[in-house]
């Protein structure tokens, strides 16, 4: 073989397995939103289960621990200040609905809870309303919404740090930038795309 022979061989042999990479990665795409997809749907069968069994839906896990003192970690219980939630956002309890703690892309799952569906205090009523709405751009696709949980995919942008901030912010995150913001808003009682 000559030199140039070598060379067109190793140009053929780089786009055939460049294009087996590409083809290989976007199936693995495909098979974690799936998985994720799944996921999704364990964790609302999981909240709708405690609010039945509980008569309200769980707070979400701030990092914090009965006397609001920063802990090291989540632990995935729901932090409450007498009967209500500490926040209204935060990580999803994962351990108080026995879910695995993080998403496919190894994120924490965002949670926001209606004040109104997380008092343990006060029953849900079916009729109660809420402010937590999904909205794409200035569509609105679900209105008063009792929950909106938040995986934050495989760009992970505006997820959750591993580390809890303690009680002046509870929460601090990635920084974030076009739709993610909205995700990452913890005040903002419209989650887009969520």
């Amino acid at each position: 073989f000559s030199l140039v022979e070598m060379a067109v061989v190793m140009v053929i042999l780089s786009a055939v397995i460049g294009g087996g990479l590409t083809t290989f990665s976007g199936v693995h795409d495909r098979q974690q939103f799936k998985e994720a997809e799944t996921s999704m749907e364990k964790i609302q069968d999981a909240l709708i289960g405690y609010a039945v069994t509980n008569g309200f839906l769980p707070c979400p896990d701030v990092g914090v621990d009965n006397l609001n003192v920063a802990q090291a970690n989540f632990d995935g219980k729901e932090d409450l200040n007498g009967t209500v939630c500490r926040s209204q956002f935060g990580v999803l309890p994962w351990e108080d609905l026995s879910l695995k703690p993080l998403d496919n892309w190894l994120n924490y799952y965002s949670y926001h809870v209606a004040a109104e569906y997380s008092d343990n205090s006060q029953p849900i009523s079916c009729l109660t309303d809420s402010d937590l709405r999904v909205m794409e751009g200035a569509v609105t696709l679900a209105e008063d919404l009792p929950f909106v949980v938040v995986s934050h995919g495989k760009n992970g942008r505006g997820h959750i740090d591993q580390t809890p901030a303690g009680p002046a912010n509870y929460l601090t995150r990635t920084s974030v930038s076009g739709d993610e913001e909205e995700n990452a808003n913890p005040g903002d009682t419209d989650p887009d795309n969520a």
